[in-house]
């Protein structure tokens, strides 16, 4: 149950109260309905708070598969705003997958209009996400992957306190607590309890809200990394606010040209078109990541250029430096060494066009 410092079904019912712009979830009868697209671009348009294009891709998800929406809309709450806004994930957490109680109250289209203004209006911090990637598969954390891994349940628990050990530290530590039911191909599996981070929380003095948000996440790999976030954001003597976007979506009718990423059919096909017209991308990558896949690498490079893009992004101390290394992670994993990914990188964003090009 949760505690009374915080209740989602009441923010929930309180939110629902004040939403006054219900937006229209009619589509078009000549829209492909194309879930898997729709579904990226719903991500992408939340985190760049463009409610307009959000909306377009909810009305697809909604008339394909309402059940899996309302899940989408868990992993993007978790995923883009995290330990931003709490109050508005804990929101999301519950309300999805209560079909009888969102009818009662007014039902789903009113449920997601109030939800989707309210994730494209809220802060967002990516760092849930960074985390895991960066514990998972950055070379700097090798040595501790290996020793934390052969660490017992209690002597993580009295590791992850110490003052030493930095955020991601924090994530792989909670990563092991929890154990394979958070599984990972570069990761040690054992057996955990999940119920180690709660009684952590305790031991700490965490507010109970965040103990009641953990539980409420406990089916998402993001539950081992919430409380570090957490815990960093409030050590951070500076917090602020920024924006990575700084143009307009490029438009491939009717998606936003990011919508067709690594994790979509088209978005594939178009990174294999792209390294066949542009002979500067393809030699760089033939020379310096032989044994690569060139198209996955191509995927990675666009995600950092304008998949994981964000508007209203928490900066706090530690923030800048975690982005990074989660980017080099991204692209260690696809097989490319970290002293050429800036090249790479720079490389592919002179030929942004040509790769718009084959997304067409």
């Amino acid at each position: 149950m949760l505690l009374d410092f915080f209740d989602p079904e009441e923010a929930v019912l309180k939110g629902l109260s004040a939403h006054k712009e219900i937006v229209d979830f009619t589509l078009p009868e000549d829209v492909v309905l194309d879930k898997f697209v729709a579904s990226s671009s719903l991500q992408k348009s939340l985190r760049r708070k463009d409610l307009r294009q959000a909306v377009f891709a909810a009305s697809v998800l909604k008339k394909v598969d309402e059940a899996y929406l309302f899940r989408r809309l868990k992993c993007c709450a978790l995923e883009d705003i995290g330990p931003a806004d709490l109050d508005v994930v804990a929101q999301v957490l519950w309300v999805s997958g209560k079909q009888d109680w969102m009818q009662r109250h007014g039902g789903a289209g009113l449920i997601l209009s109030y939800l989707l203004h309210r994730l494209t209006s809220t802060k967002a911090c990516r760092a849930l996400d960074d985390q895991l990637y960066t514990a998972a598969k950055h070379p700097l954390y090798d040595s501790q992957r290996e020793v934390f891994s052969g660490m017992t349940q209690d002597e993580l628990l009295d590791k992850f306190t110490d003052p030493g050990l930095d955020v991601v530290e924090q994530a792989l530590i909670a990563w092991f607590l929890c154990g394979a039911r958070y599984p990972c191909g570069d990761l040690a599996l054992r057996k955990g309890n999940p119920d180690l981070l709660l009684d952590l929380c305790n031991g700490l003095g965490v507010p109970p809200f965040v103990s009641d948000i953990l539980r409420l996440s406990r089916q998402f790999e993001f539950y081992v990394s919430l409380l570090p976030a957490w815990m960093q954001i409030e050590r951070s003597q500076t917090v602020s606010v920024t924006d990575d976007v700084e143009s307009e979506s490029v438009m491939i009718s009717p998606y936003p040209a990011e919508s067709f990423d690594r994790h979509t059919m088209q978005g594939k096909r178009a990174f294999r078109l792209f390294l066949k017209r542009c002979p500067e991308v393809s030699g760089l990558l033939q020379n310096h990541a032989p044994g690569a896949d060139p198209a996955n690498l191509v995927g990675w490079a666009v995600f950092i250029l304008e998949g994981q893009l964000l508007r209203q992004r928490l900066v706090y101390e530690g923030s800048e430096c975690l982005r990074e290394l989660a980017a080099q992670s991204w692209l260690f994993s696809g097989g490319m060494g970290i002293e050429m990914q800036e090249e790479f990188l720079n490389l592919m964003k002179q030929h942004m066009g040509k790769l718009h090009d084959a997304r067409r």
